[in-house]
């Protein structure tokens, strides 16, 4: 009686925990986060060597790159990791070759030894602050400090980066009155899992918008009391932090124009505290453009035609011009944005479309009936959402444009579709509405939800060891391996649902 009595309390805390999105979907990034830290080999995402090696010079304590080769900041880094760089290096861009299990054994047993350096630039990572890359700075000194080799150091970087996205998640969900099932979707769309399981700046930069988007939401839609002090020192925080993460997105404060005037207790304060918000979101913006000495006039390489100046030069003398530049690309390039949610690795690792284009539509029916009771947001948080989202694009669109495109291009080349990831949850925001609407139950939604996403990112897994791991006789045969199950994992998913609703 006594064993049965005292396990109750603990199993009804657990069904609790497993009707939660604010545990479920952090469980999920954290096992599928997991397999992406250890499945993708070293160096494998998006610049991912100068993220690592800014933030080893960042736990170092050095939080400003030097000066190295040809106007690029940079810094001393172990020749160790040097070493594993150039292992792996013959992977990126070549997806006709694979990691040999020779170049993880190795490497398994390579010392850091952190006094033999050499100079590296750090191209792709010299012109963000050394915010992003606390996390990462943070794992690697752990490692450091207990004696890691080359290898343990750097899976630290990107499992220290995984556990703080996981935190930030989690508080989102907490936090956020609406959406809870969306933000959830999104940061396991495969391409979020993957940046967060690195050592990119991403997963601040993702996790710190969903959760400054969530505390606006919060204040925009739930609760009718007069927001306090603690709240708003919370709010200017987060827009600090996201701003000196990637100043773009910044634009997420213009959500504070859908905040009702009462929830301030008047236009004195409401003024205040938007004044606040401008003032460090731009002066903090102005302050990252300050990076810039670290980096040549001319970003991009292999065409000589690049000139920030020129650029810069050019868009103040013919504005108009630069708008028409803009919509030809969204117009042009939109739907390969889309693409890119499921290309992992440099964009040389394609999950398989069908798995992809059925999470969209997903993304788009779980947008239509992600319902919380009794709360509609207001037509001024959809109008802020769309505005924000559409002031963040016309800045990443202008960034790159302005550092890597030639003088005067038709077109903006360089924007990747996870630029676009941190505001997705505005976007999705119209779909939050009365005429158009799904009704399910909640649980049965939020199971759904989960079991889709785990699906895909089975097939996201299964892609990436494709890719990077099997032999060419192999290769056409774990994909579809991979669908199936997925497929079955939904399937049993939904019979489940249905025994339950028939016993009932």
């Amino acid at each position: 009686m006594n064993n049965s009595t005292s396990s109750e309390p603990d199993a009804i805390s657990w069904k609790r925990i497993l009707a939660a999105p604010e545990y479920l979907f952090p469980v999920l990034l954290a096992l599928f986060g997991v397999a992406f830290a250890f499945g993708m080999p070293p160096f494998q995402t998006p610049d991912e060597d100068s993220h690592f090696f800014r933030a080893y010079q960042v736990s170092e304590g050095r939080l400003f790159p030097h000066r190295t080769v040809d106007g690029w900041g940079g810094g001393l880094v172990p020749a160790s990791m040097v070493r594993i760089l150039h292992t792996f290096l013959h992977l990126v861009f070549h997806p006709d070759r694979h990691a040999s299990w020779e170049d993880f054994t190795n490497n398994l047993d390579t010392p850091l030894d952190p006094k033999a350096r050499e100079a590296r630039p750090f191209r792709g990572s010299t012109y963000y602050s050394f915010v992003p890359y606390l996390p990462q700075a943070l794992g690697i000194a752990l490692a450091r400090v207990s004696g890691g080799g080359a290898l343990g150091v750097f899976y630290a970087c990107r499992l220290a980066n995984l556990v703080f996205a996981v935190l930030l998640l989690h508080l989102t969900l907490r936090i956020t009155p609406i959406f809870k099932l969306v933000f959830g979707a999104l940061a396991l769309i495969p391409i979020t899992v993957q940046q967060l399981a690195s050592s990119s700046p991403d997963a601040s930069t993702i996790g710190v918008a969903f959760l400054f988007t969530a505390v606006l939401f919060r204040l925009a839609v739930a609760e009718r009391a007069t927001v306090g002090g603690g709240m708003i020192v919370v709010l200017l925080g987060l827009a600090g932090w996201l701003t000196v993460c990637k100043f773009p997105y910044a634009s997420l404060a213009l959500l504070y124009l859908a905040i009702p005037l009462n929830r301030l207790g008047g236009w004195r304060r409401y003024l205040l505290v938007g004044a606040g918000l401008a003032v460090v979101t731009l002066g903090l913006t102005v302050a990252m453009t300050r990076m810039k000495k670290y980096t040549p006039d001319r970003i991009s390489e292999g065409t000589r035609e690049v000139s920030i100046r020129g650029q810069v030069r050019g868009i103040k003398a013919d504005p108009l011009k630069f708008a028409g530049v803009c919509t030809a690309t969204i117009t042009e390039h939109s739907r390969i944005w889309l693409d890119q949610l499921g290309q992992l690795g440099w964009l040389d690792t394609p999950v398989n479309p069908l798995a992809m284009q059925t999470l969209l539509v997903f993304l788009v029916l779980l947008g239509l009936g992600d319902r919380t009771e009794s709360i509609q947001p207001s037509w001024q948080l959809k109008t802020a959402g769309l505005l924000a989202a559409g002031l963040c694009t016309g800045v990443i669109l202008l960034c790159c444009y302005v550092s890597g495109c030639s003088v005067g291009a038709p077109l903006v080349i360089g924007p990747q579709g996870r630029y676009w990831v941190p505001v997705l949850p505005l976007l999705m925001l119209p779909l939050f509405n009365r005429v158009i609407r799904i009704q399910a139950n909640p649980k049965v939604l939020l199971y759904a939800t989960c079991a889709v996403s785990a699906a895909v990112l089975v097939v996201a897994v299964a892609s990436f060891m494709r890719r990077y791991y099997l032999a060419p006789e192999f290769q056409f045969e774990i994909v579809p391996i991979a669908l199936g199950s997925a497929a079955l994992l939904v399937a049993l998913y939904f019979v489940a649902v249905g025994r339950r609703y028939a016993a009932a």
